[in-house]
This record gives structure tokens, C-alpha cells and sequence, in this order.
């Protein structure tokens, strides 16, 4: 196999009444692809050309994944339930929540890849796998290198293996302290120096992306510290990179983040991640993003299947392998019912809200034994809701009535 990943085959002449056979070898099987091409040193007919998929060699079903989401007859919600190859901070969740156990085995397995690479001297994890061009440049990147965090500890979440946890500590330890050891000890913000990214323009400085990165990952992964002292430094990282996120890169004019203190951009990606893992510090900042240019038909671009299942639903796991979950439905005006469900190493979650001709509402929970969970609705539902055949009895908290389970 050359530099080019390009296959060479040497194939006997044949006869003018037969055609010669030609089968890949399966250890050479790359996975994904979307188009094949052929040169050959001579004039040839190519015919009867078959594909075995080879992405997910540990499902021989593809179909068998076992997380669904179904909102009766709404179409348009049901139809956008798609997955698509992409990055592992973005896949990888979905991967786990569709197809449990086969989902959880392939993010682990490209873990075990990042933690093979891992440089012992830096603490860094590789820009992307052995395999690409952009691995054997020896090319880096900060924000890639934050991903991988993320991801891990969103394994970690879906798994519930806590041995697994335990064995890379170490790994993941050094991986954190990459991103510590860069804050700038005045503004709490890492500077970008390794620039390569998802080919987007304007890096350097303090990207807003790559400082919403590392705070998600230093405030989730504190979640899973293995002592007081550890979990109190990166909390406290977190909350500088918060600070100094709002107090430098917050635009009033425009409404929005820019992409770094000294850009007239407000990247999408810098605002968006400020939403979903929560730097934004008050309502304005939580409302003024417009998404107008956003693909959700891109390989990425997997957000709807989290959307539907932890936002519409609103069932999500808020503890390693789900010990502690949340169900926060948000049906709207129009939505009569949802229902959804998922495993992890834990066990089976699911979760179906239904709609009533008078507005009230019925609730069906399914979790593991032994684990807890928090349902909440809006104050307003007090007495129209029911929980498992039991009358929702919420205590008020701010403007939300809330009502613990043990499972």
C-alpha cells in the first residue's frame, strides 16, 4: 500500500471466454467511502462490481442498533432521525445512543488508538489516526486535542466502565494538564498555537472554539476526578475560562461571541458551543444566535438525533453509565407525544410522553434498578401530569416543578 492509501493489484490476463475474479482482501477493507476508483495500465472492462460494507465489521446487521426515536405522525421529525460518519465528539455519542453495545465498542477502540499516540513528553493526543496524511506530516491541533477529551469522557458516561476509567486515568490525566499548563495566567484562556481544524478560517489568538472546548472538557471531566484536589483545580480552571470567555470575546453591539478578542468575526462554532455548554452567562447571550447557515445533512452534522432525544424528550444522563438521569420534556404547542429510548453499560432508558385532548399529560419512565432520576416540567403543570400511573407532585425550584425517582 503506497503514501496515497491507493491499493496496488496485479491480476493474471485471463481468457477471451472468461473474466478474472477479483475479491479485496478483508484486511485491507478502509471503511467508509463514498466513491471508487480504478486505474489500470491498460484497457479494461469492470462489471458485476459488488460492496460488502466494511464500517462496522462488529454489526453484521446494521439495522440491529437499539436507540430509536418516534414521534407518531410527525413526519418531519421522524425523518431527520439519520446518522452519518463523522468526527468522534460528534459521532461518537450518537454512535452510542443508536446502537448500544457495537456503538460503545468502536468509540472505544479508536480511544485505544488516541491513547496508543498519545505523546508521553506533551501529553497531546494525535490530530487524527494513523492512517491519513495529516498523521504522518506529524500535523497538530489544539482543538482535536480538546475532542478527544470530550470524548472520552462521554465513553466513560455511555459505558459506565469505570475500570476502563481507572486504567487510563493516567492518560486522560496528562491530556488535561496539556490544556492547564497553556491558560494564560491573565485572561484564564488558551492560546491557539496548533491551528489545524475542521478547515475553518481566522485560527489563532484565543479562539472562542478551542476555549468552549476546553471548558466543556475540564468541567466533565472533573465529574470523574479521583481525588478532592483534582476536581477542585479543573473546576477552577473551568470557571477562569468562563470568565474570561465573557469578558473578552462577549461583542454587545453584534450580540454575539467574536472569534477571538482582536476578530470582527463571531464564528459559528465559538457561539454555538457557548450555548450548548453553557458559558453563556444571561439570557441575551442564550437567545441572540442566529443559525440560519447551519447544515443538519452534513456529515457532522448529527445534532438532530441528540436534539430530539435529550431536548424534545429531554431524556439524558447525568452520571457515569447513567446512575443519575433527567427527563425535561419540551413538546411545544403542537407536539402530541414522543418516546424514545437507549442503552448504555448500565442498562435500558426509556422515556414516551403523551399529549391529552385537555392538555394533560401522561409520563412512562423505563431506567435500571437502582438508579435515580429528576423529571421536570414547567410550574403551570401541576396536577395535569402523571408518571408512571402516579399524579405528578413536583417541588417548585425557581420556576420548575421537580420530582425525584429511584428507579
Amino acid at each position: 500500500m503506497d503514501w496515497d492509501q491507493a491499493y496496488n493489484v496485479t491480476l493474471d490476463d485471463g481468457h477471451a471466454e472468461r473474466a478474472v475474479w477479483y475479491h479485496t482482501p478483508r484486511e485491507r477493507f478502509r471503511g467508509g467511502f463514498r466513491f471508487l476508483t480504478l486505474n489500470a495500465l491498460e484497457d479494461v472492462v469492470v462489471f458485476n462490481v459488488t460492496c460488502e460494507i466494511g464500517f462496522a465489521p462488529n454489526m453484521p446487521d446494521l439495522r440491529s442498533g437499539t436507540g430509536y426515536f418516534y414521534a407518531g405522525d410527525d413526519d418531519l421529525l421522524n425523518r431527520i432521525w439519520a446518522i452519518w460518519p463523522g468526527d468522534l465528539g460528534i459521532q461518537g455519542p450518537i454512535a452510542m445512543m443508536a446502537y448500544g453495545q457495537p456503538g460503545r465498542e468502536s468509540v472505544r477502540n479508536s480511544l485505544a488508538t488516541l491513547f496508543y499516540y498519545q505523546n508521553a513528553t506533551t501529553g497531546m493526543f494525535p490530530f487524527a489516526g494513523p492512517a491519513t496524511g495529516s498523521f504522518r506530516s506529524g500535523a497538530r491541533s489544539d482543538t482535536y486535542h480538546s475532542w478527544a477529551l470530550i470524548s472520552m469522557y462521554d465513553y466513560a458516561v455511555w459505558s459506565g466502565d469505570e475500570a476502563w476509567v481507572a486504567e487510563h486515568w493516567g492518560n486522560i490525566t496528562r491530556g488535561v494538564e496539556y490544556i492547564t499548563s497553556r491558560l494564560d495566567p491573565d485572561t484564564g484562556l488558551q492560546e491557539q498555537v496548533n491551528e489545524n481544524d475542521w478547515a475553518r478560517r481566522n485560527t489563532g489568538g484565543f479562539n472562542s472554539a478551542l476555549n468552549a472546548l476546553n471548558y466543556h472538557a475540564l468541567n466533565s471531566l472533573a465529574t470523574l476526578a479521583q481525588s478532592g484536589d483534582q476536581k477542585q483545580s479543573w473546576e477552577e480552571a473551568a470557571a477562569r475560562i468562563k470568565k474570561g470567555y465573557n469578558d473578552l470575546l462577549w461583542d454587545e453591539e453584534a450580540g454575539l461571541y467574536r472569534d477571538n478578542p482582536s476578530s470582527t468575526l463571531h464564528a459559528q462554532d465559538g457561539n454555538s458551543l457557548a450555548l450548548l455548554y453553557g458559558l453563556a452567562e444571561n439570557g441575551t447571550q442564550r437567545t441572540t444566535y442566529d443559525a440560519a447557515y447551519t447544515s443538519l445533512a452534513h456529515g457532522w452534522s448529527s445534532g438532530p438525533t441528540t436534539a430530539l432525544v435529550t431536548g424534545v424528550l429531554g431524556l439524558r444522563l447525568e452520571e457515569i453509565g447513567g446512575r443519575r438521569w433527567s427527563l425535561r420534556p419540551q413538546l411545544g404547542e403542537e407536539l402530541r407525544g414522543v418516546r424514545a429510548g437507549f442503552e448504555t453499560g448500565l442498562g435500558w432508558f426509556e422515556g414516551k410522553v403523551t399529549v391529552g385532548e385537555g392538555g394533560d399529560v401522561e409520563v412512562e419512565v423505563v431506567a435500571p434498578k437502582g438508579t435515580k432520576g429528576r423529571i421536570v416540567f414547567p410550574d403551570e403543570a401541576r396536577g395535569r401530569v402523571r408518571v408512571n400511573g402516579r399524579e405528578f407532585r413536583g417541588q417548585l425550584e425557581e420556576t420548575a416543578l421537580v420530582m425525584d425517582l429511584e428507579m
